[in-house]
């Protein structure tokens, strides 16, 4: 797995976001793949990346360089979660 990328480390959101019990660098899926969708996960309802489009509602993703791409899944993880981080 990819590291989470400085630019994305070094986002406005990642403050925004700070003091909650989920940190937004741990809703990020980097990837390279060329070619790949978005899905709902139904068991997390997070989106993440699936290399096959197979059934149900998906969203391609076009990424002819194959340079890197980020996925930033922040719903279910961090909107519905407003727990704060123990700052012991």
């Amino acid at each position: 797995m990819m590291g989470v990328p400085q630019a994305v480390q070094n986002l406005k959101l990642c403050w925004a976001f700070r003091g909650y019990q989920q940190r937004v660098t741990d809703c990020i899926t980097p990837t390279t793949e060329r070619e790949f969708y978005l899905k709902d996960d139904e068991q997390t309802n997070t989106v993440v990346i699936t290399l096959a489009s197979g059934d149900g509602k998906v969203c391609k993703v076009s990424n002819p360089s194959g340079r890197e791409s980020v996925v930033l899944a922040i719903d279910h993880k961090l909107i519905d979660n407003r727990k704060e981080r123990d700052r012991i």
